[in-house]
């Protein structure tokens, strides 16, 4: 069997734990501070978000990511391979429509907005998350499939 340099199952809490926390700090103090413009004036509260929203959200991503299943089979190696490939796809996707839709929201948006915009969704460990989701989705998928066989 060939060797995995994934995390142990047991890091998949971590990685939620991260998630949550994340999710709560940026919601709480990042976004809001971002929407009503006051983002970079420099308060002590602001970083806490920052770090949260910046920090903690990629790194439950990594951990959720790569670490392992209850199972850790041939099928499930193959799963990941098809939801990477199928992930890098939309990445490619998003790279090459990228420039068009900031063109069209340039002549749409005001700059403000395009800021905020850019600040809040303009990085691209995102995909992190739509890897996750395809992944998580297809290992129901064919979790269900297998025990209907059954």
């Amino acid at each position: 069997m060939r060797k995995q340099h994934l995390l142990p199952h047991a890091w998949q809490w971590v990685g939620l734990v991260a998630l949550v926390a994340g999710l709560v700090l940026g919601f709480t103090f990042f976004v809001p501070s971002v929407i009503r413009g006051d983002y970079g004036t420099g308060e002590g509260i602001e970083i806490l978000g920052e770090l949260s929203y910046l920090l903690l959200l990629p790194l439950s991503a990594i951990i959720l990511c790569f670490s392992r299943e209850n199972i850790e089979d041939e099928r499930i190696d193959e799963l990941r391979k098809k939801c990477l490939v199928t992930t890098a796809i939309i990445f490619v996707i998003l790279l090459i429509i990228g420039p068009l839709k900031g063109f069209f929201m340039g002549r749409l948006c005001s700059p403000t907005f395009m800021g905020k915009y850019q600040l809040l969704f303009g990085q691209s460990w995102w995909m992190l998350f739509v890897y996750l989701l395809i992944f998580k989705i297809s290992y129901w998928v064919q979790n269900k499939r297998y025990s209907d066989e059954k």
